[in-house]
C-alpha cells in the first residue's frame, strides 16, 4: 500500500479559481531535495511501500519570484 505525507497551502477562492502559475515547493530530508512540485501550493512525500523513511521533513514554498511564502516541517519517527 502507499502512503504519504503532505502539506496544502490554503488560499481564497471566493473570487474564482486562482492562478497558481510558476509557484512551486520542495521537500528536502538530510539536505536532499526529495519531493517537487510546480504550479501548485502542496507538497508530498510518496511511498510505494507503505513506509515513509524516518526523519525531519522541510516543506517550502515559494511565489514565482523564488521568494519563501511559508515553510513547514514534519518530523517521521521509527
Amino acid at each position: 500500500d502507499s502512503v504519504w505525507i503532505s502539506v496544502y497551502l490554503m488560499y481564497d477562492m471566493s473570487e474564482g479559481d486562482v492562478d497558481l502559475s510558476g509557484y512551486y515547493s520542495e521537500v528536502v530530508k538530510d539536505g536532499e531535495v526529495v519531493a517537487y512540485e510546480f504550479d501548485s501550493l502542496r507538497a508530498a512525500v510518496y511511498s510505494e511501500d507503505g513506509v515513509i523513511e524516518p526523519g525531519s521533513y522541510e516543506f517550502t514554498f515559494y511565489d514565482p519570484d523564488g521568494v519563501v511564502i511559508n515553510e513547514a516541517v514534519i518530523i517521521v519517527e521509527e
